[in-house]
């Protein structure tokens, strides 16, 4: 079942923090509304929250480069990307992703060099 915690935390400025507590097919169900609709900055912030909590950082390293399964990257094009593991353990881009299935390799290879979306 879902939660919610506000939390007020003071900073320079005040913000109020919300901590979403989901079950996993919860949180499948959010991210699939939040991919459908992530027009705006913060939904996309939500979205990349979801993809990579807080905690969960699992990398795969190509060339010298560490990258992180699950995050947003962009290529020289601006096409974005995010990757998971296969079944087989190679990073393959996720169906969010501006082509399904491509690996890792390929993706750099090709499209390269990615940077993490917004950096």
């Amino acid at each position: 079942m879902a939660t919610a915690q506000y939390e007020t935390r003071s900073r320079t400025v005040t913000e109020t923090a919300v901590v979403l507590v989901l079950t996993e097919d919860e949180a499948d169900d959010l991210r699939a509304l939040i991919t459908a609709s992530a027009s705006t900055p913060s939904r996309v912030s939500i979205l990349e929250a979801l993809t990579s909590p807080t905690g969960s950082t699992d990398t795969f390293d190509f060339q010298g480069t560490t990258y992180e399964m699950g995050v947003w990257y962009q290529d020289d094009g601006g096409d974005d990307w995010t990757f998971r593991h296969s079944p087989d353990g190679l990073p393959v881009s996720t169906a969010d992703s501006w082509s399904e299935g491509r690996t890792l390799a390929y993706v750099v290879q090709e499209y390269g060099p990615l940077r993490k979306r917004g950096e």
